[in-house]
């Protein structure tokens, strides 16, 4: 039997800087730090949870496609990861849960959701971790920064899935008039 699916409608959610910025402001012990994190280096939630700290730089081969890649640590970055783990040691994962165990994709989902939770009953609209990720392919883009790249993608349509049109384009409107027909709405 050959069943139909319909196809998917991509998604096109961008998080905007407010947005992660009330994100941030509603979850500042750890949600916050987390989120800027991820948006900051902009890998899959598979490499975020498997990174370990290095002083100097972040070297990691991704989970999905064994890139190898790093990541200049500025202050910035440690700023982050300090507010993630503010003891952490050389070496160390730099996201785990509070008995210093490595996450799962479930259980970091479940404190993932329980900080959107507070965003959302703040007035936020959701959004995923994975959007984190559109958000700094897209905004990499913005900034001239070569998105595939960034993305450590092979494919450039790959990358695209990512990418949130955030351009508006301006349309004119018409008016009717039964005399002479349509005309700009200028007038």
């Amino acid at each position: 039997i050959d069943l139909y699916t319909a196809p998917e409608k991509p998604r096109d959610r961008y998080v905007t800087h407010e947005e992660l910025a009330a994100f941030v402001e509603q979850n500042p012990e750890w949600g916050g730090p987390v989120g800027l994190f991820a948006y900051a280096i902009g890998q899959r939630l598979s490499d975020v949870l498997a990174l370990h700290y290095h002083p100097d730089v972040l070297v990691f081969r991704t989970q999905k496609t064994s890139k190898r890649a790093s990541i200049r640590m500025t202050p910035y970055l440690k700023s982050l990861i300090e507010g993630i783990n503010p003891s952490i040691q050389d070496g160390e994962l730099i996201v785990k849960n509070a008995n210093g165990e490595p996450y799962n994709r479930h259980t970091f989902g479940h404190r993932w959701r329980r900080c959107m939770d507070k965003f959302i009953a703040a007035g936020g609209e959701r959004f995923t971790f994975h959007d984190l990720k559109a958000k700094f392919v897209t905004d990499s883009q913005t900034l001239g920064l070569d998105p595939v790249r960034q993305a450590l993608h092979d494919n450039p349509r790959t990358t695209k899935v990512y990418l949130r049109s955030r351009e508006t384009t301006e349309v004119e409107s018409l008016v009717f008039d039964s005399a002479i027909g349509a005309v700009l709405g200028k007038v």
